[in-house]
């Protein structure tokens, strides 16, 4: 995942932005069509907490890919 952040990272865009769902490597999305008659939309929480989420590896890996832009 970090590779897609890094070559995201060096698009001459101002602003960009990360799911969380990214950093925790969920597989379920939080938004999907449709009502809320149909499917639970945003009701699904991420598994890890905000602290366990910053705190582990494979987010940490991410955002130093995203960091790296600064110093271009």
């Amino acid at each position: 995942m970090s590779t897609i952040h890094a070559w995201l990272a060096r698009a001459p865009s101002a602003f960009l932005m990360v799911q969380p769902e990214d950093l925790a490597a969920e597989t379920f999305s939080q938004n999907l069509p449709g009502t809320n008659l149909e499917r639970p939309n945003w009701r699904h929480r991420l598994a890890l907490t905000a602290e366990d989420l910053f705190a582990s590896s494979r987010a940490r890996e991410c955002l130093e890919a995203l960091r790296d832009r600064r110093s271009d």
